[in-house]
């Protein structure tokens, strides 16, 4: 899926509150909370390029709903 169809898509435009310039922030912050404090998983082809994923927060939980110091994560410098 490309930036482009994603900064048209009526949903991530209400979650970044109508400002299209806070969807590309707002995607990477919910995949680093996902893939930290939730669980991620991917799908790729024959090549092992990837071709989806799927992201969740484990029962009871909900995203962003407690404190994690992703500074001291190596997962922020790779998105």
């Amino acid at each position: 899926m490309s930036l482009i169809f994603i900064l048209s898509d009526k949903g991530a435009i209400s979650l970044a509150g109508g400002d299209q310039t806070l969807i590309k922030p707002q995607a990477i912050a919910m995949l680093r909370a996902g893939a930290l404090a939730g669980e991620y998983y991917t799908a790729t082809n024959t090549d092992g390029e990837l071709v989806g994923f799927s992201l969740w927060m484990p029962p009871g939980q909900e995203m962003f709903s407690r404190y994690v110091n992703y500074s001291r994560c190596s997962l922020v410098t790779q998105i």
